[in-house]
Order: C-alpha cells, then sequence, then structure tokens
C-alpha cells in the first residue's frame, strides 16, 4: 500500500535515450523537486532503450526516497532534541498523556524513516538483481549468436 502510494507521489516528467552513446535518462518530479535518473549501457551490450529508460526510471525513484529519508531523519533528529529539552524541564512529568503522546509520535516518526530506510535498500537490491539478470540473458544471447555464426 505504501508503495503505491510512494509512487503515486513520484511524477513522470520526460525521459531522453542517446543509442549512439547508449545513455539513458529519466526525469521524475516528487514533492515539488525534481530528480534524474541514468543508465548507461555495457559497451559489449546491445542498447535498448525500454531497459534503459527502466534502470534510469528505477535510479531517480531511488535518489527522490533517498533524498525523502534524509529530510525525514533531519526531522526525526530534530524532534529528538526537542524531547531531550523538554525533558530537561524540572516540571516535565514523564508519567503525564502529554509525555506519552509526545513519546508515541516520535517512535512512530522512527518507524517512518526505518520502514522508508528498508524500501529503499529493497528498490536497490532489486535494481541490482535486475541488472544482473539482463547481464545474464545477454550474455546468453551473445553466445547462441556466436554458435550460430560458427555454424554458418
Amino acid at each position: 500500500n505504501n508503495k503505491k502510494k510512494r509512487r503515486k507521489n513520484m511524477k513522470f516528467i520526460d525521459s531522453e535515450t542517446y543509442p549512439g552513446k547508449g545513455i539513458s535518462y529519466v526525469e521524475i518530479e516528487h514533492k515539488g523537486k525534481t530528480y534524474v535518473g541514468v543508465a548507461h549501457c555495457h559497451p559489449e551490450d546491445e542498447f535498448s532503450e525500454y531497459t534503459g529508460c527502466r534502470y534510469a526510471h528505477e535510479r531517480a525513484e531511488i535518489a527522490a526516497m533517498k533524498e525523502e529519508w534524509k529530510q525525514k531523519k533531519h526531522d526525526c533528529e530534530e524532534c529528538r532534541k526537542f524531547i531531550k529539552a523538554l525533558v530537561s524541564y524540572k516540571t516535565f512529568d514523564p508519567d503525564s498523556q502529554m509525555a506519552k503522546n509526545m513519546w508515541h509520535q516520535f517512535n512512530c516518526r522512527v518507524k517512518e524513516v526505518n520502514k522508508l530506510a528498508e524500501a529503499i535498500s529493497k528498490k536497490m537490491l532489486a535494481l541490482d538483481v535486475s541488472i544482473k539478470q539482463q547481464t545474464t540473458i545477454n550474455n546468453a544471447i551473445n553466445q547462441r549468436r556466436l554458435i550460430n555464426k560458427e555454424k554458418k
């Protein structure tokens, strides 16, 4: 559910490919900021606009998610500093309902930061796996081409 929500906030803006150079760019917008993802084709591989743009898009989303994570982590740290300052007051009652609500809100923010970090990690791993699978497929295709050439 969160994955759909996060992707929904990311708006595709533009893409460009340069087949001669084997480069693909994708630009997305997330929370008012623009992020660009870039994918380079390995010199020995055959360039694919679809694959290049897919990888570039994933990289742009990862960049946007990392920026969101940095902001949320910063906000969490500021919240922690504020709570630390409050706790130092003599009149602060750690058993009050207000104190309990404050800690609850802080813990919710920490969980949100950790959840986003995990989502980024999973997305990066999935991209890496996808690239490795594509490399395996490309190697098999190239191997088959060599065998077919030798038969002729």
